[in-house]
């Protein structure tokens, strides 16, 4: 069992709702609200000891949500080393429609730091990277952070000796991360958006592929990965790109499925597969995870079930 390393610079709180349908103007209701842990790194934690590994998160809090965030992780058994910040952990109401599958997020608080603060998420940090197989930095910046967070993070992981991937979106956090050497992520819409794409679902699949060949030549990070939905994802290194498909599944909630698919090729590559094989259970893992109703979780014996139908590809 190895161990694993998140960084959550702008910790959550998802309360899930599920209804029929998001009618505004009447009365909705639901079965139930359900709490569970939100902020892409510690959702990675999740999926990483769903996956039977070990995790640690460190994350920025704020609050009595930010005390819940602490409380929810440690009940994974989740190592959780929380550093205090200003202003408040986010609480996000994820409206889950059943006659649609659509997901709505209401988004209430922000987290707020300072240089201080940072630097202390730098000390906390860099203890946890000690033997670790691999370090994992997703999400949104808080209040008082610029786009070189994630690259001063990732040098930290450069000096631990333990390779990293970084799962962010926006032009300028995009374009930072790639100049690093790190493993970058995002989804096809942040990939458009980020690259000037007009649409990557209007273009399709095919114009990320291009628009992947050219931008790897010149770039610093060692792959770019693109989650495309049910489109499958590519994994692009210098010398190939490989698209993994999964079979399409009935979403429960789709969301912390990214985080999944970034726990999947941390896991994967401390493993030593290859760049196909990590492609292959990226997208089984990432299929498993929209069966859960809780952000991040996983059934691992479900991805191996789905694992021999994903269909790969060196293109």
């Amino acid at each position: 069992m190895a161990r694993f390393v998140t960084a959550t610079l702008n910790s959550a709180i998802d309360r899930i709702i599920r209804i029929e349908r998001w009618t505004p103007g009447i009365d909705m209701r639901g079965p139930a609200v359900v709490e569970c842990l939100g902020g892409k790194g510690m959702d990675s934690a999740v999926a990483l000891t769903c996956m039977g590994q070990e995790a640690t998160g460190v994350v920025n809090v704020a609050g009595p949500a930010g005390d819940r965030v602490i409380a929810l992780g440690q009940g994974y058994g989740i190592d959780v080393r929380p550093v205090r910040v200003g202003g408040s952990t986010r609480e996000s109401h994820v409206v889950v429609e059943t006659a649609t599958g659509e997901m709505s997020h209401i988004t209430c608080g922000t987290l707020e730091t300072t240089a201080t603060g940072f630097e202390e998420f730098a000390r906390t940090l860099r203890r946890a990277l000690d033997g670790a197989a691999f370090f994992i930095a997703s999400g949104s910046l808080p209040r008082g952070l610029g786009p070189e967070a994630y690259e001063q993070l990732v040098d930290l992981a450069g000096e631990a000796g333990v390779p990293a991937l970084v799962d962010c979106s926006g032009q300028v956090l995009v374009e930072r991360a790639t100049a690093t050497d790190a493993v970058v992520k995002c989804n096809d819409d942040e990939y458009a958006e980020a690259f000037g794409l007009a649409s990557a679902s209007g273009h399709g699949i095919e114009a990320v592929v291009t628009d992947l060949r050219e931008r790897l030549s010149r770039s610093g990070c060692s792959a770019f990965i693109v989650t495309c939905g049910a489109e499958g994802l590519l994994i692009a290194t210098k010398d190939q790109i490989v698209r993994a498909v999964a079979p399409r599944q009935l979403a429960v909630n789709a969301a912390g499925a990214g985080d999944s698919a970034s726990s999947a090729v941390a896991w994967r590559r401390a493993l030593g597969d290859d760049w196909t094989g990590t492609a292959r259970w990226t997208a089984a893992v990432s299929a498993a995870a929209v069966l859960t109703l809780r952000t991040g979780e996983l059934d691992l014996e479900v991805a191996e079930q789905l694992l021999p139908r994903v269909s790969v590809a060196v293109l």
